[in-house]
């Protein structure tokens, strides 16, 4: 039964429906608060100012640029500190390794141009699992000068921009991954820690005699990306993070643990299919089946639909999409292997109440569908995400320790 009335909602009823927490750190519990307003996150004037470097050790990440600080848009190309810094022909000996795999990109993005269409795939092959390597390898803002890294017609630009590739078809994976290190690297974030910006709680003895719950948190000095923005912003489909809070960070989804975004005065931004249970520990009655999805919203405690619920209603009367991601608990076969992975816009077609007008429970179903033109979802293949890369650098964390699906 879909819904064409615009319902009557109180504010703040019913427990926000969490996002699996296994796929968060092992201290973390689910919310019971219905409050899913964003999480304050640092703007610029809060920032520290960064001092004047003297280590040649790679540098950490400072504040964004002013135009895409905080927001969804992608950035100036080529941004402004970058082309205002002077190219130093010196090879720095620190950083040999990425010198020399920045270099092998270039060469091979070259290759592909003068291969003919049948000799290209090997090349193609090289170049995903290079792209996968560099994330992990410390660069500086002199190195990607010196490499032209982040040139209009630099070797990025050539592999996620049609107008300057050189007549190649690249596939849609090395596309998109091009174009998130690009982003990240306009950004100047450097780091290669997948948990940068996080500040872990350590639980106590104390707050198990208080019984207090603990989570994770935001380091405030940490420059972040807003997430109340409807659309892909700088998202790339496919994009992934080991924690929901990294999503968080990175602007994809507003909470670090509830499984719907949105604002009373707008609609929803974002959902998360994670395999959550309800206050009875039974499932949630989710149904995925990849284009189109079956995801119910928050239950109502008081017989009034739910704040978190009532944001997808109006995003299926206002005709809104919202930013799907999946969480590795979720249990299906587009469910990443480890952590969250972005897939992409999905439309809000219709909504059930499974319950009735009379329930207390007030459950509400919504089918959503993908928006067509997108990239297919990442889940098999060469393209899939997270990369093998992504999944050491997981297994290496000792707070992310046992996450992965089919272990302990």
């Amino acid at each position: 039964m879909t819904s064409n009335a615009s319902p009557q909602w109180p504010q703040r009823n019913g427990a926000q429906r969490p996002a699996a927490a296994t796929n968060s750190s092992s201290e973390r519990q689910a919310t019971t608060s219905s409050a899913i307003k964003e999480e304050r996150r640092p703007t610029l004037s809060d920032l520290p100012k960064i001092a004047k470097r003297t280590s040649v050790a790679s540098p950490q990440s400072p504040p964004q640029d002013e135009p895409t600080a905080g927001t969804g848009t992608p950035p100036e190309r080529p941004p402004k500190w970058y082309a205002d810094l002077k190219v130093k022909n010196a090879r720095d000996k620190n950083f040999s390794n990425a010198d020399t795999l920045l270099g092998r990109l270039s060469d091979d993005i070259r290759k592909c141009r003068t291969a003919g269409s049948g000799n290209r795939v090997p090349i193609f092959d090289k170049i995903r699992e290079l792209l996968h390597i560099i994330v992990f390898v410390e660069v500086t803002p002199d190195l990607l000068k010196a490499k032209h890294m982040l040139e209009n017609n630099g070797a990025l630009a050539k592999l996620f921009d049609d107008q300057r590739s050189d007549g190649v078809n690249w596939p849609f994976d090395i596309k998109a991954d091009a174009r998130e290190l690009y982003n990240k690297w306009c950004d100047r974030v450097f780091e290669t820690d997948l948990l940068r910006g996080i500040k872990f709680h350590v639980k106590s003895v104390n707050d198990k005699k208080e019984g207090q719950k603990t989570t994770d948190s935001l380091d405030r000095t940490y420059p972040t990306t807003r997430s109340n923005y409807h659309g892909n912003g700088k998202l790339l489909n496919g994009q992934w993070w080991p924690l929901q809070i990294c999503a968080l960070r990175d602007g994809a989804h507003g909470s670090s643990q509830g499984g719907i975004h949105g604002r009373n005065d707008d609609c929803a931004y974002s959902v998360i299919m994670s395999g959550g249970t309800d206050s009875t520990g039974k499932k949630y009655p989710d149904v995925d089946d990849g284009d189109e999805v079956l995801y119910c919203g928050t239950d109502s405690v008081n017989g009034k639909i739910a704040e978190a619920t009532s944001h997808l209603i109006r995003s299926a009367e206002k005709k809104k999409p919202v930013r799907l991601l999946r969480s590795s608990n979720l249990g299906s076969q587009y469910a990443p292997e480890a952590g969250f992975r972005y897939d992409g816009l999905y439309d809000v077609v219709s909504f059930e109440n499974l319950d009735g007008p009379e329930s207390m429970r007030q459950r509400h179903q919504f089918k959503l569908k993908r928006q067509a033109g997108q990239d297919p979802i990442r889940a098999l293949g060469p393209e899939r995400r997270p990369t093998q890369q992504e999944l050491d650098e997981y297994k290496k964390h000792k707070r992310l320790a046992g996450k992965i699906k089919g272990q302990v």
